[in-house]
Parts: structure tokens; sequence; C-alpha cells
């Protein structure tokens, strides 16, 4: 899932074509990447739900329920979608999983 907001061009380019690309590239040499083909949809149900989620992962810590109504005027008012992509192939410079002992 992807938070944008609906003038941004990612979303314009899915409701053009929704089968996309995405590459996520690491921050630290040698800057692993993660290349994935899918399909993608716009959605508008619980954007700030993702954004949540997404300042958990970003943070690293559990955002508490007293910032939704912040997070969710915040969505309203940047006009926030959610992309959901449905990964079809991918590839990637490292591996996916780490390995078991």
């Amino acid at each position: 899932m992807i938070s944008t907001t609906e003038s941004r061009f990612k979303a314009k380019a899915v409701r053009r074509n929704p089968e996309i690309s995405l590459c996520v590239i690491g921050e630290q040499m040698p800057f692993p990447y993660l290349l994935i083909y899918g399909t993608a949809t716009i959605e508008d149900t619980d954007p700030a739900g993702v954004m949540m989620k997404v300042g958990e992962k970003m943070s690293g810590n559990k955002l508490p329920d007293a910032v939704r109504p912040a997070i969710e005027e915040r969505a309203k008012t940047e006009g926030r979608v959610v992309l959901r992509v449905k990964p079809q192939q991918f590839s990637s410079t490292l591996p996916l999983a780490p390995k078991k002992a």
C-alpha cells in the first residue's frame, strides 16, 4: 500500500494504466533494491490508517490513538488516497527473508 494524494503523478498514472512498476531502494551501501511489477488500484477508504502505519514503520514506534483525529484531518485536507499494489513479479539484489540458522 502506498499513501499519496489524489493530485500527484502516482495516482494519475494508475488511473491511466493500472500496470505499474515500483522500485524500493535501501539508503545504505550497497544500495539494495526491490523491484515490483504488478497492478494497482486507487482506494479512498481509510487513508489515515495507512498514514499511521507508514508513520509507525518510519519512526519504529506505535503511534498513539490520540493522534488519529489529526491524521484523519490531514488526510482529508491533503486529498489522500491509497494505492494498493497487487504484486505479480519481483526481483531484488538481496534475499527477501532472513535465512534460518
